[in-house]
Formats: structure tokens, sequence, C-alpha cells
């Protein structure tokens, strides 16, 4: 993986940091700064120092790395790593290995989950033992608001999940996850896709090699930006979750191995 960093840019330093919570972004300058500054607030009122949030820009031809730098520049706390590659995973994985952590968080930039309920939720069930605890707009609980064909295409997914792997997990792709400090280190290094299945099948993995896996409600209200780009064909990334889950599938002969 070719991964530049420019010296330009602060970076956390190597030590044991409570939590980081990193942020993928590909050409979001449009609302980039908005959500940095909305995450950096929340981290501020409910992580313990040290803290970092890690913004992982990936192959951008806007002025999202230069809003990120400018940013790091004005707040503590906040670091920059770009990459020439594009992949989300990428970004995520690059981000997390870049520090030592208890606990590794990761969102996607548009927050399209409330993030202020979600992460005292996520904390107490990392504390409490969890090794992976996932937001689900699955459960009963939860609140979602979402266009109709999007709420399809996600139930589809789930239950195209379920027949393939078995998989007793609600809502794979939700983009608000966090992990500790032992599934950072097992498991990272044994995912292979690097885009927008990168955390389906993190997830997929530690429930078949027994991990333990929380899922809690969230409030969930996916926006729609004008000014922000479409950035994904919803055809071309079906396939490629198909293609990812029959990957799994086929390299496993008991899937999962976690069946209690």
């Amino acid at each position: 993986m070719k991964t530049l960093n420019q010296p330009f840019m602060p970076s956390p330093e190597k030590r044991r940091y409570s939590a980081i919570f990193a942020l993928p972004v590909k050409n979001e300058a449009p609302i980039l700064e908005k959500s940095i500054r909305t995450v950096y607030n929340l981290a501020e009122h409910s992580l313990h120092s040290p803290w970092s949030i890690v913004v992982a820009v990936n192959d951008s031809t806007d002025n999202t790395l230069a809003t990120a730098k400018r940013l790091a520049d004005n707040l503590p706390n906040l670091s920059v790593r770009y990459l020439a590659e594009s992949g989300k995973g990428r970004a995520i994985r690059d981000a997390w290995n870049s520090v030592d952590a208890d606990y590794y968080f990761f969102s996607d930039i548009d927050l399209s989950v409330d993030w202020g309920k979600a992460l005292p939720q996520m904390l107490r069930a990392l504390q409490e033992g969890a090794d992976i605890v996932v937001g689900s707009r699955a459960l009963a609980e939860s609140v979602v608001a979402r266009p109709m064909h999007r709420k399809a295409l996600s139930l589809g997914y789930r239950l195209l999940s379920h027949l393939v792997t078995g998989t007793r997990l609600t809502d794979l792709p939700c983009g608000c996850k966090g992990i500790n400090a032992k599934v950072a280190k097992e498991l990272l290094p044994q995912i292979q896709n690097n885009d927008w299945f990168f955390d389906s099948e993190l997830l997929l993995l530690a429930e078949r090699n027994g991990y333990k896996i929380v899922e809690v409600p969230i409030v969930w209200e996916e926006y729609r930006y004008a000014e922000r780009p479409k950035k994904l064909s919803l055809i071309r990334v079906s396939f490629s979750y198909l293609r990812e889950l029959w990957r799994l599938r086929k390299g496993s002969d008991k899937y999962p191995l976690n069946r209690e």
C-alpha cells in the first residue's frame, strides 16, 4: 500500500490512546469541516484523554486534503493521513494502524448516525467486554429515516448475507463500528477487502471466530447534501458485496463457527 505522510501535516505520536476515531474521506470538501467539528466536539465530551481523530484522505481531487490540513493545524488531537490509492477500507485500516489505542471507531463522514446517542452505548459495551460493537438500523429500538429504495436494498442485503453466510448479525454495512485492541491486532491483518466491504468482512470474520459482538440501536437520518457529489453506484456496490460474500463462504467449510 502506498501511503504518503506529508511533512506539513501533524500526525499522532506513537503512544497509547484511550480511543481513536477514524474518518475515511474522498472528495468530501463540501461537508468535511462541519462533520469534523461535530466529531471533535463529541470526542471532547465523550472520550477519555488522550484521544485522537484521524482523517484518512483517500485519493481526493478536490479541496478535501487542504481543508483537513487547515483544521489539523488548529485543532489539537486531530491529524491527517493521505493515501494515494482509493478504498474506504484501506483508509480505515491505515488510520487505525497509525496509533495504538484501547478502542478504535470509525464513521462515514456524512454522519447519518447520531453519534451523540450511539457513542456512549458503544463505549459501555466495549468497557464491559465486547470485542466489537456495531450500530444496527435493523433493531426494533432503532429510529431510521431513509428513502424506501434504500430500506429495500438494506433488507435485501441482510437476507442475502444470512442466506450465504449464516450470519446472525443484522446490519453488516452500517458505518458505525468500534473494536478493541485485541481485534485490531488479530483480525485487521486478515481482512482482504480494502473497499466498501471491509467492515462487513471484519464482522463476519469476528463472528466466525467467536469474538464477542454487540449490536446497539441507533438513530439514523440519511442526509442528502445538494453540494455533495453522488458517491456510489448502488448496483455496482451490490454486485461487489455479493461477490465478497461468496468469497468468504467458499473460504470456510462451516460458516460461521460461532453457533451458540
